[in-house]
């Protein structure tokens, strides 16, 4: 049986090959969702990640992300990202850590940092790590507790990785409301570096502060 250090070691620095699929989210509920973020009264990033699915692009901290008919919604280089869901031409630029999720498939896109599992309130299985074949994939599942919030609740997490890559596959709420999951999924195809990263004109966070005004701002809730 795979421990639970086994997949974390597997998954804590990204997919270890090029992996690329689609990836399509859902959400069971009609109800409200509400979400909280801080800025530094700059523009929010987010993970561009819409009803009707996207191209994903992994390899280590690297993504890449697509609409379903190639329009690139969002590059990160695994520390910088950017998003062009504005502007194709200028995106807005930002540290990676900075970008919010106000949906699921987050894990699917971005790989946290290290203390994100180790650290004093690090993510905690509450059983066994199962094996299970997903994709035609031989593929880990565990379940995950809540972490603390000072805001709304957050339910439990169950994760999906594949065994040889490390890929974060399939990211699901434990109440069964909502997540994100690939439809399909490529493994070891050869991908260029040069592909995750923008060397063009940008937006920078000091810009975007320009623009909407100066000073910091308190938390803020969103409802979608």
């Amino acid at each position: 049986m795979t421990e639970w250090m086994q997949m974390l070691v597997g998954m804590a620095d990204g997919p270890t090959e090029p992996v690329h699929g689609t990836v399509i989210p859902y959400r069971n509920s009609d109800k409200p969702f509400h979400f909280y973020y801080a800025t530094s009264a700059e523009e929010a990033v987010f993970v561009p990640i819409g009803r009707e699915g996207v191209r994903l692009y992994r390899w280590g901290r690297r993504s890449r992300i697509e609409s379903i008919d190639g329009e690139v919604l969002f590059v990160s280089d695994g520390t910088t990202a950017w998003d062009f869901t504005c502007d194709s031409d200028r995106p807005r630029c930002t540290e990676l850590h900075r970008v919010k999720s106000a949906g699921p498939g987050r894990h699917l896109v971005i790989t946290p940092p290290v203390t994100h599992w180790v650290g004093h309130h690090h993510a905690r299985p509450t059983g066994p790590v199962t094996d299970l074949e997903f994709l035609d994939r031989r593929c880990w599942s565990v379940n995950l507790a809540a972490r603390e919030s000072r805001n709304l609740p957050k339910p439990s997490l169950r994760l999906i990785v594949d065994a040889g890559s490390g890929a974060v596959l399939g990211q699901h709420s434990g109440d069964g409301i909502s997540g994100a999951a690939y439809t399909d999924v490529t493994v070891g195809e050869p991908l260029d570096p040069a592909f995750f990263t923008w060397d063009g004109p940008v937006v920078t966070d000091d810009e975007s502060r320009a623009r909407a005004g100066h000073g910091d701002t308190p938390d803020m809730e969103g409802v979608m």
